[in-house]
């Protein structure tokens, strides 16, 4: 280490060092950590997921590479990794697959991981509690409400800022569980777009719309069938 007279201390790359190389023992020196309150990025995964043996210094560096364009960037982190379909002894599918990296993350947050069971779920009663957009923004899924607590499944469970607040104004205990990210989303548009399209049919059935009335009736039919699905939006 030199340090000029006028200017702090600054780092002397050893001689026998590339530039790269010297970067990523510093790097590597670093016990990197999620940060609570925000969600999770790409940088920090790929570091504990290193630290964690599950994923090696080369594969880490080609995803990295991998990630430089927009689409990539829309991508949650969880998924960027598990699109690259690494082979990994220690899970259960032989492959660093969603399911896998989202049960190692719930871990690091102390969450339970849920699989989501959408015909024990009363959609009608879970969207009432919070709006598609606020679920959008938090990237939750309200999953179950009693008269005591309500479970919210998330994708991001280090952003949890929301929980006192939406625990406050539904005056229950809020369990949050951790799920996976395309998961999350799929549901997130089928309960919100089923909703959504009852409140359309109903509304209609109360101006008397003949054609959205026997639409209405089919809607209805598919959910006492439970065959009802984000396909069937088209119905109405």
């Amino acid at each position: 280490m030199s340090q000029s007279s006028d200017g702090p201390a600054t780092p002397t790359l050893p001689s026998d060092q590339s530039d790269a190389a010297w970067l990523e023992e510093r790097r590597r020196g670093h016990h990197s950590h999620f940060t609570k309150g925000a969600r999770i990025d790409l940088e920090t995964l790929l570091d504990l997921l290193v630290q964690d043996k599950l994923l090696d210094q080369y594969d880490a560096n080609l995803i990295r590479a991998g990630t430089i364009g927009d689409s990539q960037l829309k991508l949650h982190p969880l998924v960027v990794v598990a699109n690259r379909r690494l082979e990994h002894s220690t899970t259960d599918s032989n492959t660093l697959d969603l399911e896998a990296l989202s049960r190692w993350l719930a871990e690091k947050a102390g969450l339970p991981f849920m699989q989501i069971d959408t015909m024990k779920v009363d959609v009608d009663s879970v969207t009432s509690i919070m709006s598609q957009a606020y679920a959008r923004q938090y990237s939750l899924l309200p999953v179950s409400i009693d008269l005591n607590r309500a479970i919210i499944a998330t994708c991001e469970p280090f952003l949890l800022s929301w929980q006192p607040d939406l625990s406050s104004i539904l005056n229950r205990e809020i369990d949050v569980v951790m799920t996976d990210p395309l998961t999350l989303n799929r549901h997130m548009l089928e309960f919100y777009g089923v909703t959504q399209s009852i409140k359309q049919a109903t509304d209609a059935k109360m101006r008397g719309d003949s054609e959205k009335i026997l639409n209405f009736e089919q809607l209805l039919e598919l959910g006492a069938s439970h065959k009802l699905t984000a396909d069937d939006k088209s119905v109405i």
